[in-house]
């Protein structure tokens, strides 16, 4: 088994471009600074882990510089490409496996709870299934991961509603990729969501 990669989703906190419908009831710059930290908590966790090399696929277009200045020189960068989340999540995934014919993890950064213990899990699984999927309770995931890219992978799925971990699950038995879920974890998208904040040592 190659050793396994992370994807890292991130967008670059501006205001009005991350965390909107926290925006919507806090304002945009409480909504920017909760999405600070918790990419800066996830990123924190990744560099524990130099095992797993982590590249993270950015947007929007002309902020590569100033994501590695925020998330640090340990990753790799490169631009999220595709007009939906299904289109980038598919070109991310086809270009690094075509790349390094390895093992890959996709996450995102709005799920405090994924921590190295839970990816190195993940990756453990990962010798016995072709993919490992972590659902959110909100319907959709926060980590993605498998041992072969398929191009189908990412097809059908409604972006954004409850639905896209149900939907990713029988694209996964559409495509006979052999799966396991991690356990539920809580995302960060509304005010009310932010008490799980506290669990995991994060202030805003």
């Amino acid at each position: 088994m190659q050793k396994p990669r992370i994807l890292l989703f991130v967008k670059y906190p501006l205001r009005g471009f991350v965390k909107t419908r926290i925006g919507q009831d806090l304002g945009d710059r409480t909504a920017v600074k909760i999405y600070k930290k918790l990419a800066n908590h996830l990123s924190q966790e990744l560099r524990a882990i130099p095992a797993l090399p982590t590249t993270v696929f950015y947007t929007p277009r002309g902020y590569k510089n100033a994501t590695r200045r925020w998330l640090g020189q340990d990753f790799t960068y490169s631009l999220q490409q595709g007009s939906d989340l299904g289109e980038r999540l598919r070109c991310a995934a086809k270009r690094m496996f075509k790349r390094y014919s390895s093992p890959l993890l996709i996450l995102g950064v709005d799920t405090p709870g994924v921590n190295r213990s839970l990816l190195y899990q993940a990756v453990h699984l990962l010798k016995r299934y072709q993919a490992v999927i972590g659902p959110t309770f909100d319907g959709g995931y926060y980590l993605l991961g498998f041992n072969h890219f398929h191009p189908h992978l990412f097809e059908g799925i409604d972006w954004g509603s409850s639905r896209v971990f149900g939907q990713t699950l029988q694209r996964l038995k559409k495509i006979q990729y052999s799966r396991i879920c991690l356990k539920k974890l809580c995302d960060m998208d509304t005010p009310r969501d932010l008490k799980e904040l506290a669990k995991y040592g994060i202030d805003f």
